[in-house]
């Protein structure tokens, strides 16, 4: 059994996602039956009506949601944040001529190498789980937010009660043997699984939303639930 918390540590991740990043976004796409780019698109719809908007995308390892979001009108400047060299090495070529300019940085989304309200929203796509302290991660969200900022993260969830048998069917079973058998890394889809089942469920993740400092939180779920949008306004 995979001790969850110590594979959270920074080296683990790092090389964890090092080894599986050439095949990280055809993965993702087979795992979700194509869902991913669905999720990623659906922050859309919550980004501030306003224009000139500096966006900071935490864990944003090949750059899809990035991508997803770059040529939205309302966005001004982007910022990608990642711990893995090999994720950001890949972004770096997807994203060389972008517009808006786009600017990605080896950092820690505990330790986010950024100004107090620097930004006016902050996104991180199946990331949060992969860190080693939440709270913080949240807290540090909220440090570098613009007073009218917002913080949009997708997270993985369970389920809906009817469809929850067979999502942890799936997770349990076939996720772990689909994902070592592309991906060459047996332990990397075993990790997956487990930090999905243990995380935050999405009331006790609004809770920790409040607790690190935001004045409203909405939640938005998607595919039966079995991932969840977290809309947190400062």
């Amino acid at each position: 059994m995979i001790d969850l918390q110590k594979f959270k540590n920074r080296q683990t991740i790092r090389e964890l996602f090092n080894a599986i990043a050439d095949r990280y976004d055809f993965i993702n796409t087979v795992l979700s039956f194509g869902r991913d780019k669905a999720w990623r698109r659906s922050l859309l719809r919550y980004l501030p009506k306003r224009r000139g908007l500096k966006v900071v995308d935490l864990a944003t390892g090949t750059g899809e949601q990035i991508r997803a979001l770059k040529k939205d009108g309302r966005i001004e400047n982007m910022i990608g944040i990642d711990i893995s060299e090999k994720m950001l090495e890949l972004a770096r070529k997807k994203l060389q001529h972008s517009m808006p300019p786009v600017h990605l940085l080896l950092g820690n989304a505990l330790r986010i190498p950024l100004e107090d309200a620097s930004c006016d929203v902050v996104t991180m796509t199946f990331g949060l789980r992969n860190t080693s302290d939440a709270a913080k991660c949240l807290s540090e969200m909220r440090r570098i937010l613009k007073p009218g900022g917002v913080s949009l993260i997708v997270e993985f969830s369970l389920p809906a009660q009817w469809l929850r048998p067979f999502h942890l069917f799936y997770l349990r079973h076939a996720l772990p043997q689909v994902g070592a058998f592309l991906s060459k890394n047996r332990e990397a889809y075993r990790y997956l699984n487990l930090s999905i089942e243990e995380f935050f469920q999405p009331r006790e993740l609004s809770d920790l939303l409040m607790k690190a400092g935001f004045k409203e939180v909405r939640l938005h779920s998607k595919t039966g639930g079995i991932v969840t949008v977290y809309e947190a306004m400062t």
